[in-house]
């Protein structure tokens, strides 16, 4: 077995004579929160300026990160089921403000007043993470199907009631995706497949599936008591018949595609889109700083749509400038409280900071004066 500092060093000063600012500052994050393999990519003007990876996507073998890596994306994955609720809602066969219970029969008295909308920006008073975490592991060998999921999430009281507050929750994303087969026919993993991954041409996407042999899929790892320890978010998350919240692997070349196609009639129309990155409001009227499966935030006064995931990933835009910053990585979360104590990085930090470096206006700024 190596020694952990050792595979660091190899990991972060192996750094080339031509490494530029983006190659700098991520060695020196992946030296600082110990991120085994990264793959960067910016995008600017829809065109790829930078494409990386860095350290390595299997400790155990070595294997060095390429930007063709493959890596679980977690909750950015939730932009995806948000998106397919609004293609059916741009096909007319269902609407934001449709009550849950209309596609979710059966369900608690108090869900009554829940919309699909809540469901899509975390209002909806579903807990965090409702279903039962022993069932939701490879581990039971017993599929974890979507009544089972659907009828512990109603067992869990809601935190509030829908509208009410901001509580994030793949339980209500979970919910979702049973919406979207509820009301396409489909199953999720099909959808996607049938009408975004293959439509986009993301040749490298797919639903976790630990069985199936993936070219170049990174290996999963989390800190654990300071040291690398294994952990994949398909191991424990695959006996779920439902995982809209967060079960996608993806690549950044992709994910660049993906980028490529928001905002456009690819997908939705613009009315849809312009819901999707409107900020949610309680019932109150209070607004909070998230659309329909993006966080909505502000870099130097500029917008800025973006998502983490907790498996140590992240993609930032801003789009009145046409940047958009993709990252990721395969330093997770690991098992959370009560279950754990085991730590993942900063990503979001890491990755607004690169969108901030690489907006038009600090790059103008690092030019140098012309001579006259």
């Amino acid at each position: 077995m190596f020694k952990q500092s050792l595979a660091l060093g190899i990991l972060v000063f192996s750094a080339t004579a031509h490494a530029d600012h983006i190659d700098e500052l991520t060695r020196a994050w992946m030296a600082k929160y110990k991120v085994p393999g990264l793959t960067l990519a910016v995008i600017k003007d829809g065109k790829i300026t930078k494409q990386r990876g860095y350290g390595f996507s299997m400790l155990e073998h070595q294997v060095k990160a390429k930007t063709e890596t493959a890596y679980e994306l977690a909750s950015v994955s939730k932009q995806f089921c948000a998106t397919s609720i609004m293609m059916l809602v741009d096909q007319g066969k269902m609407s934001l403000e449709d009550p849950v219970s209309q596609y979710l029969p059966g369900t608690p008295t108090k869900w009554a007043t829940m919309r699909v909308r809540h469901l899509l920006n975390h209002t909806s008073g579903i807990a965090e993470f409702p279903m039962d975490p022993f069932k939701a592991s490879a581990l039971t060998f017993l599929r974890y199907t979507n009544p089972t999921q659907l009828k512990d999430t109603e067992k869990v009281p809601l935190q509030f009631l829908p509208g009410q507050k901001f509580q994030y929750s793949n339980g209500g994303y979970a919910m979702a995706g049973m919406i979207v087969e509820k009301v396409s026919g489909e199953k999720y993993a099909h959808f996607l497949q049938a009408h975004i991954f293959t439509p986009l041409g993301m040749d490298h996407t797919r639903i976790i599936d630990p069985s199936a042999v993936i070219p170049n899929r990174a290996e999963g790892y989390t800190l654990r008591d300071g040291h690398w320890a294994s952990w994949r978010m398909a191991i424990t998350m695959s006996a779920l018949d439902m995982t809209s919240f967060g079960g996608i692997i993806s690549t950044v070349g992709d994910l660049a595609k993906w980028d490529g196609a928001l905002g456009t009639d690819k997908l939705l129309k613009p009315a849809s889109w312009q819901a999707v990155w409107t900020e949610a409001k309680l019932s109150d009227g209070t607004s909070l700083p998230y659309g329909l499966g993006w966080s909505l935030t502000k870099i130097d006064g500029r917008r800025i749509q973006e998502h983490s995931g907790f498996t140590g990933t992240f993609i930032g835009r801003s789009p009145d400038d046409h940047v958009t910053v993709i990252v990721l990585s395969n330093l997770g979360g690991g098992n959370p409280p009560p279950y754990g104590h085991d730590q993942s990085w900063p990503v979001s930090e890491f990755g607004e900071l690169i969108l901030k470096d690489s907006l038009p206006s600090r790059a103008e700024k690092l030019k140098p004066t012309p001579s006259k």
